[in-house]
């Protein structure tokens, strides 16, 4: 459906054309409000609508995705074994919009339009207008346009959010500032970067900094949000490379554990640990497939915090020249359900043959990394690795890793080593 008149003529983000990406974490119920006519007559938030939250009983990451040229499908994904699994929600709105975004403050999903159609009240939506999205139905909402962005300022496609209602705006490729956006005033503030820089396709928020990865297996972009200080870090080995458009990362999203997820067009997304955001250094922590496709943006709705608890234990008695055996049992000890969790095991280097017989793992060398989704407050899962034993005799430890999506309040119980 074509613009109507009145929004044919706004100027500023009215006329944005770009596709956009945001992040912002939580999820909300949408109440559409009685329209007055001071509304009407204000470009933002013309029909009133208002937000209630709710919280994620279970951590949920959302993708929007276009499915075709001229429409957007959200979708839910979970975590599961080496795997991103997505389920449509609802249908499209019959036109594309980008730039997703969950805040925390409200716990509502935002997107941006980026074409133009009807409303679920069938309002017309025009280009750049910040949509409610109905996590649940797939619905949006058109909220109106922000100001203080002209035309020169379009092209917008990446964002994320803070705690304090605001949306971090950025366009892709060089750039020189983001913006931010009063989500209860609708009013956009320039923040000039410390230099000029290439960003990529989404990005996310973590503790005072956004992140996003440069298109072409570029490297990974850090922006700190208060000064607008900008910095760059090489990728992490092991991060699977593609070429052309599937090579950039569209999507972008924040995990509980305050690691990230970076979704990759050509079918990989890859869990990074950043380490101290203020002081980073990056370490590749999995590797899941997930569909491909372009047009591809991320947000997170994070729940509760998680405790996860790790055991290993090794046969009793073990032969030189032999086989050994080590089991890795991970008990949710929480009282809320986890969304996913990652083992990491460094078997040392004088054992060979190292199998992970059960529970899928992936061996690379001496590293063996297990990749699982949902598991409920109670719940446990058992892995079990073999592995040659050396030809000498020895005392040789063997330690292992959990990291869960959310929070773990104890750290103490992630860690198990056997000898």
């Amino acid at each position: 459906m074509a613009a109507s008149p009145t929004s044919a003529v706004r100027s500023g983000w009215g006329r944005l054309v770009a596709t956009l990406a945001a992040v912002v974490l939580g999820s909300a119920a949408l109440t559409v409000g009685v329209q007055t006519s001071a509304q009407a007559a204000d470009t933002w938030n013309p029909y009133g609508i208002t937000v209630t939250g709710s919280a994620c009983t279970v951590s949920t990451y959302y993708q929007a995705q276009n499915v075709n040229e001229t429409s957007t499908q959200l979708y839910s994904a979970q975590f599961d074994a080496g795997q991103l699994v997505y389920t449509e929600i609802g249908s499209s709105p019959g036109f594309n919009y980008n730039a997703i975004a969950l805040d925390p403050g409200t716990n509502a999903l935002y997107g941006i339009a980026h074409g133009t159609g009807t409303d679920a009240d069938g309002r017309a939506v025009s280009l750049g207008d910040l949509l409610y999205v109905d996590r649940t139905t797939g619905e949006v909402y058109d909220i109106g346009l922000p100001s203080g962005i002209t035309a020169q300022q379009s092209y917008l496609l990446n964002a994320a959010t803070a705690d304090d209602g605001v949306l971090y705006l950025a366009s892709s490729g060089s750039q020189s500032v983001i913006w931010s956006v009063d989500l209860a005033t609708g009013v956009a503030t320039s923040i000039a970067l410390s230099k000029t820089v290439s960003l990529g396709a989404d990005m996310a928020l973590l503790d005072g900094y956004l992140w996003s990865r440069q298109d072409s297996n570029g490297s990974f972009v850090r922006v700190e949000v208060a000064t607008g200080a900008v910095s760059i870090y090489a990728a992490p080995s092991g991060i699977p490379s593609y070429t052309g458009g599937n090579s950039n990362t569209g999507g972008v999203f924040a995990l509980g554990s305050g690691n990230l997820g970076f979704i990759i067009n050509g079918g990989t997304t890859v869990q990074i640990d950043v380490g101290d955001p203020a002081s980073p250094t990056l370490t590749l922590v999995a590797v899941y497939s997930s569909p491909s496709g372009a047009g591809t943006d991320g947000a997170s709705c994070i729940s509760p915090s998680t405790d996860l608890q790790i055991v290993k234990t090794a046969d009793a008695v073990v032969s030189v020249d032999g086989t050994i055996t080590w089991q890795i049992t991970v008990t949710n000890i929480g009282e809320e359900e986890s969304s996913g969790w990652v083992v990491t095991d460094v078997v040392p280097s004088a054992y060979t043959n190292i199998d992970a017989v059960s529970g899928g793992g992936v061996v690379t060398g001496h590293t063996v990394v297990y990749t699982g989704g949902l598991l409920e407050a109670g719940g446990s899962v058992t892995l079990t690795i073999t592995a040659h034993t050396p030809t000498t005799t020895g005392c040789y430890t063997n330690e292992a890793t959990v990291v869960g999506n959310e929070t773990d309040p104890n750290a103490d119980n992630d860690v198990s080593s056997v000898s």
